[in-house]
């Protein structure tokens, strides 16, 4: 995965952007904070999540797709990047 961006977004969430890729069907983003890590699976180039005031967040993101027997096939992560949530 290339192109990943954190930015803070109004409220308390969190808007993680990347490079949208030709073959995937989806992608999984990893987020964590406060020593609790959650998982979302997103269609589009981009999610939104909550995360409280003055905590760091580490996001990784990685791609997947359908092999022919359905199964979801998951590539490699993105390197990790943090940071801080400053606006309420």
């Amino acid at each position: 995965m290339t192109g990943v961006k954190i930015s803070n977004s109004k409220g308390p969430r969190v808007k993680v952007s990347f490079t949208d890729q030709d073959d995937a069907d989806g992608y999984q983003i990893s987020y964590s904070y406060n020593g609790v890590t959650k998982k979302k699976n997103v269609r589009g180039a981009s999610a939104k999540f909550f995360v409280p005031k003055g905590k760091n967040v580490t996001v990784k993101v990685r791609a997947y797709n359908y092999n022919d027997k359905d199964e979801k096939q998951y590539g490699s992560w993105s390197a990790a990047l943090s940071k801080k949530k400053d606006r309420k």
